[in-house]
């Protein structure tokens, strides 16, 4: 579990520098030039759902909810990824308002994962996982 927590810190660390200065973060490493900050902040999105997800499914192992933990923060990142790809559109981050389509794919991922689940978690309770 500590990895786990470990792992999804870094990656949503990371990511939440890619959303809010995209081009300093990017070019630690690479050449600002090869991609615009518009795609960097997209990018960025998606490591801060993937950390969510190993630090949900840390929390929820630690908490006896087994792979319901991961289901359930699968729900937590995909509507992040839906309002943040809302706001990047929508305050002009990002130059493409079609990124909105995979906005609303994830909402819709998260509102099935979510009624798959049960609509809530459980302590203990691992009926819903098989659904999921």
């Amino acid at each position: 579990r500590a990895a786990s927590n470990v792992t999804g810190a870094y990656i949503a660390f990371v990511g939440l520098a890619l959303l809010f200065f995209p081009a300093k973060t990017f070019g630690l490493l690479f050449d600002v030039e090869a991609i615009t900050d518009a795609w960097i902040r997209v990018f960025g999105v998606l490591c801060v759902a993937f950390g969510v997800y190993y630090v949900g499914a840390a929390y929820g192992d630690g908490n006896g909810w087994g792979a319901r933990g991961f289901y359930f923060s699968t729900v937590v990142g995909r509507l992040f990824v839906f309002f943040a790809f809302l706001a990047l559109v929508g305050a002009g981050w990002h130059p493409e308002p079609k990124l909105l389509v995979l906005g609303f794919v994830n909402l819709i991922g998260a509102l099935a994962m979510w009624r798959a689940l049960g609509g809530k978690k459980k302590k203990g309770d691992t009926s819903a996982t098989a659904e999921a």
